[in-house]
């Protein structure tokens, strides 16, 4: 019964969540990067399709677009290389800072979902598949009823 609950919680909270208005849809990803050649081609991709792409010049980079919900996640990747970060865009300014390492390192702010989604993804890093990931993703869930990502989880 709990279970059913918290499930009915969750998918209400999502269908507010993905309702944005039009200022929360717009977003501006700025990167700084170490030492990738000028003119390395970025792709931003969803689900396999890339949406949006960018160069790198002097070690900077920028997106700016819109988003259909209030946070979604893309996929982050550098021209013929497996680099890639998965990020959560949401609207406003998102940074990311990659100028100590390659993007899977990379730091990234100004994403409320993006920092919620780190801290699962560290929680997750070390318990490998089966029980104990599904008991951590099962907590998050009841910790943060609200979030996209515990839709997403169900």
């Amino acid at each position: 019964m709990k279970f059913l609950h918290l499930t009915l919680v969750v998918s209400l909270s999502y269908i507010y969540c993905i309702t944005p208005t039009d200022t929360e849809r717009v977003f501006y990803l700025e990167g700084h990067t170490h030492a990738i050649p000028d003119s390395t081609i970025l792709y931003l991709r969803q689900t396999n399709i890339v949406v949006d792409s960018t160069f790198i010049v002097d070690n900077k980079f920028v997106f700016e677009g819109e988003i259909d919900e209030v946070s979604e996640q893309f996929v982050l990747v550098r021209q013929d290389t497996p680099i890639y970060k998965y990020i959560w865009l949401e609207g406003g300014t998102i940074f990311i800072d990659a100028t100590e390492g390659e993007f899977q390192e990379s730091i990234v702010t100004g994403s409320d979902t993006q920092l919620l989604g780190d801290t699962l993804a560290n929680l997750l890093k070390n318990a490998g598949h089966g029980l104990k990931s599904r008991r951590i993703e099962q907590k998050f869930v009841f910790d943060h009823p609200g979030s996209v990502i515990s839709a997403k989880l169900l």
